[in-house]
């Protein structure tokens, strides 16, 4: 039974009053690659409509994912449609039988679903009537009922879920076991898995059928591929007609899946609305350093999440071995989430009930029901049910609990390279800092240019790689390489350091935000065991484009989707003497760079100049003494 809301109603009151969240500054966003007393940015209105993003993958191969038709490979037809009006099948039923309780009795059949169960009708001689009451059952109840003839009786029954998944995948019996279709879905306003969701229900298949190679963004209309395991595209495509905000198309027939990370990049089309500016100058000149300069390739705010309790934080106590607190960071209330969400943490704070708290935490909060199960297993032995959620060796046991851990790897995951993302953003804040833009002795590179492809990789945290490295050391070294060059490694077991002051900066860091070891990262546990990797400290956008546009209505839509060039209509024209000024920015990054980053540094704004909390604002103050100190300790040396 579910707790009573009045037991948790005040409390959820109580903590909805305390809002704490983790700004950019906290996050170690703090510099910029050109810094803005050099060049000015401007205002404008980003992201406030999901029509005003779009994203396109990249393949491997450099070409843009788009819709350009819905239609099928060539021999295969759209399946006709199976009428799901069972009232219509069951008076049709009546009108042929003429036997009111035999067609009452399957209408029950149908209600009931009792696999056991048979209705026999009664001897029907005219074998061309069978015949249509047999067409009949298949047109209206085909994925329910199954019939036949016995000594001219019709024997009708209920299909049992077993033989359905069977008829339903002989539609693709004849489909090669190695062969895949490969489609492009086009999407609004939904996450990936959600619109993956849907196709799956209406295809009445799982969900694991369907391959990709990367999240989109939800608050966006994006295009990416997906690959369907023995799925032909005739099924995929009829669901055009039921898709609302989603579209499928471009269907090919290949011989492997898609798999996460299988893409070089994606392709943005942003709006920037209402943009305001001392001259159109002002903002060319502040794109084109983009383009020319790049920007600072911090890991964006979305990489640790919108609530209170940011990801980072909970990875850092992971890798601390500081597993309880971990747990209650997990489950603490956040007073930002759905009612639902909030009353489950907030009854498990209070009353420290796992079986209550498991029955009202919804089915999405995945890691918290994970852990509340293992906590229901283990009674109120709660550092066992630590241990076993996050797969530790037991003092009086002597083996790992592997048979426990419940919580999705890629979820734990998440968690410790959050942490690792949050390190990496502040040591290039030191850097900047400390450095300026300069190439200097100890830095590291990467030896021989890496191709993208490999460069994404490379920046994954997850694997070692074979990376050959090149420490700065001559001064030949210093003229050929600039900051474009530079790598910062992301912490673990398996990465070199940089022979300069940075080493010392990440030893103190780690040391002052979780009680690492540098010298000291493996972990029992594989999933926390981080070889980690390296990550350019700039990231330079690929064709980076951009046109003015003039419009009076704020709603008006200002980029075209697929869909409609698809359907042939006309491009959106600029108002001479428009209202508001907007900026169509289009360019392509890596799979592991922030569009908003790229916007942070041409707008020269961070959250920090809107004013933070206190404690922000004074270590703002305390950064920009410390900054002003190092521009003046590298013209003492310039000049020197």
């Amino acid at each position: 039974m579910r707790p009573a809301v009045s037991l948790v109603s005040s409390a959820v009151a109580a903590v909805r009053a305390r809002p704490v969240y983790f700004t950019e500054f906290a996050l170690g966003l703090q510099e910029f690659r050109v810094y803005p007393s050099v060049l000015s940015g401007f205002k404008a209105s980003f992201k406030d409509r999901f029509e005003d993003f779009h994203v396109h993958e990249v393949d491997v191969e450099g070409n843009v994912v788009r819709l350009t038709n819905l239609e099928l490979p060539s021999g295969e037809t759209v399946p006709e449609e199976t009428p799901k009006d069972l009232s219509t099948g069951i008076q049709k039923l009546a009108e042929l039988l003429s036997d009111e309780t035999t067609v009452n009795r399957i209408a029950r059949l149908i209600e009931t679903q009792d696999p056991d169960d048979e209705v026999l009708t009664q001897k029907v001689l005219d074998k061309q009537l069978r015949t249509t009451v047999h067409k009949t059952i298949k047109e209206f109840f085909g994925d329910k009922l199954e019939s036949k003839t016995e000594n001219d009786c019709l024997s009708v029954r209920y299909i049992p879920k077993t033989n359905k998944r069977k008829r339903r995948d002989n539609r693709d019996a004849d489909l090669e076991t190695s062969r895949y279709c490969t489609f492009h879905l086009y999407k609004e306003n939904k996450d990936t898995m959600e619109a993956i969701g849907i196709i799956s229900k209406l295809l009445k298949t799982n969900p694991n059928n369907f391959t990709f190679a990367g999240t989109k963004d939800k608050r966006a209309i994006t295009v990416q591929q997906v690959t369907g395991m023995r799925i032909r595209a005739n099924r995929i495509c009829a669901l055009n007609k039921q898709l609302r905000g989603m579209k499928v198309g471009n269907f090919r027939y290949v011989d492997s899946p898609l798999c996460l990370g299988l893409l070089s990049g994606n392709r943005f089309s942003i709006v920037l609305r209402e943009v305001e500016a001392p001259s159109e100058s002002t903002i060319t000149n502040a794109l084109a350093s983009l383009k020319d300069n790049g920007f600072l390739n911090y890991y964006g705010q979305q990489r640790f999440g919108t609530r209170s309790v940011s990801t980072h934080q909970v990875g850092q106590t992971i890798l601390a071995e500081k597993y309880e607190e971990a747990v209650d960071l997990i489950l603490r209330p956040k007073e930002e989430e759905r009612q639902d969400f909030l009353m489950a943490r907030t009854h498990w704070k209070n009353h420290r009930n796992p079986t209550e708290a498991l029955n009202l935490f919804p089915r999405s909060c995945t890691a918290e029901r994970a852990i509340m199960s293992e906590f229901v297993k283990s009674g109120e032995n709660y550092v066992a049910g630590l241990n076993a959620v996050f797969c530790l060796r037991l003092k009086d046991h002597d083996k790992t609990l592997n048979s426990h851990i419940q919580i999705p790897r890629n979820l734990k995951l998440m968690y410790v390279h959050a942490y690792q993302s949050f390190v990496w953003n502040h040591m290039v804040s030191q850097r900047l800092r400390l450095y300026g833009p300069n190439v200097v002795l100890g830095d590291l590179v990467y030896e021989n240019p890496v191709p993208e492809l490999e460069l994404v990789e490379l920046e994954t945290p997850e694997t070692p790689h074979e990376t050959v490295l090149k420490t700065i050391s001559t001064e030949e070294d210093l003229k050929r390489y600039t900051l474009k060059d530079v790598v910062l490694p992301l912490p673990g077991h398996s990465v070199q350091y940089p022979d300069n002051e940075m080493k010392q900066l990440y030893k103190t860091f780690l040391e002052e935000h979780g009680g690492l070891d540098i010298n000291n990262m493996k972990r029992q546990n594989r999933d926390w065991s981080l070889p980690g990797s390296y990550r350019k400290i700039v990231a330079v956008p690929k064709d980076c484009t951009w046109s003015f546009i003039r419009y009076n209505d704020p709603n008006t839509p200002l980029i075209m989707t697929d869909f409609e060039i698809a359907e042939g209509k006309p491009p959106v024209e600029s108002i001479p003497d428009g209202k508001y000024l907007a900026v169509i920015l289009e360019l392509t990054l890596l799979s592991s760079q922030y569009a908003t980053m790229a916007l942070r540094e041409v707008f020269k704004k961070s959250e920090a100049d809107d004013g933070d909390s206190g404690k922000n604002e004074e270590e703002s103050e305390k950064v920009e003494e410390e900054t002003d100190l190092a521009h003046k300790e590298r013209k003492k040396t310039t000049e020197s």
